[in-house]
């Protein structure tokens, strides 16, 4: 059972009642036969109170968002720290063809690939957490919300 608000039109006054009801038919058909002199024209809303509709679509999005670019710019960091670490390796082990010359030049690039990639990750891992964050606070704020619709549909009154 659920408890809806009727509004409805009584000559030149809007008035509300609250009644319990197990669907928006059978609040109409409450309605309807407790109020004998208006008719079904008047009414102007019938609004389940025990209902609840998220105001937080764009944040969840934005959120999700946020936490994918997280993601996608940690598997990028780790795949940029697995191809330096593996090429420094190639470059320790030997390199065929290359001048020895530039061996050192070419370890330290490698190295420092694999350097930005880590700090791409962990920012990439901030990030992902900065969106799991957002989410988790809109997700807080709607289930307040629904609690607020069912302590105001217990303790309204009729």
């Amino acid at each position: 059972m659920s408890n809806f608000e009727v509004t409805y039109r009584d000559g030149s006054e809007v008035k509300r009642v609250v009644l319990t009801a197990s669907d928006e038919s059978a609040a109409g058909k409450a309605f309807s036969s407790t109020h004998q002199g208006i008719s079904a024209d008047n009414v102007i809303s019938v609004k389940n109170l025990d209902s609840y509709n998220s105001k937080y679509g764009a944040a969840n999005f934005v959120g999700a968002l946020i936490s994918f670019v997280g993601w996608a710019a940690l598997v990028l960091g780790v795949i940029g720290v697995i191809a330096g670490v593996l090429t420094t390796h190639y470059l320790i082990g030997g390199m065929q063809g290359f001048d020895t010359a530039m061996r050192p030049m070419f370890i330290a690039a490698a190295l420092g690939v694999s350097g930005f990639s880590l700090m791409f990750a962990l920012i990439g891992l901030l990030m992902a957490a900065a969106g799991q964050h957002l989410r988790a606070t809109t997700d807080t704020a709607n289930s307040l919300g629904e609690i607020l619709v069912l302590m105001k549909s217990r303790y309204s009154k009729p």
